[in-house]
């Protein structure tokens, strides 16, 4: 049988603390998983979740340098609602994929809780 963690959310909008809090825990050994930080992971060159974006919105959403181009996706996506449900099918499944492995191997550490922070 796996091992049980109590996964805690903290949440909020934009410059309401989240990160100060997060930081709180992590200097007190608390495992703080950024799902901001998943969503960027998500789309590193080469990864599948970045092709599909590509597949799905052209190669003008990417930079020279093969890195995603966040300003020129965010004009498409925020501009058409149904091309923002796209993206968001694409990067959801990743960034929960990734929380889970973490979630996991977290557990496996014998760690009993530990702090999912996310934008609502």
């Amino acid at each position: 049988m796996p091992a049980k963690i109590k996964v805690i959310g903290l949440t909020g909008g934009i410059a309401t603390g989240k990160s100060s809090v997060a930081h709180f825990f992590t200097e007190h050994g608390i495992t703080v998983i950024d799902a901001d930080q998943l969503a960027r992971d998500a789309v590193l060159p080469d990864s599948p979740a970045l092709a599909r974006i590509v597949t799905t919105f052209g190669r003008e959403v990417l930079k020279t340098d093969g890195t995603i181009d966040r300003k020129r996706l965010g004009e498409i996506i925020f501009s058409d609602p149904e091309k923002r449900r796209q993206l968001e099918n694409i990067l959801h499944p990743e960034i929960r994929k990734q929380a889970e492995e973490q979630i996991a191997s977290a557990a496996a550490a014998g760690q009993k809780h530990l702090i999912y922070m996310a934008p609502f």
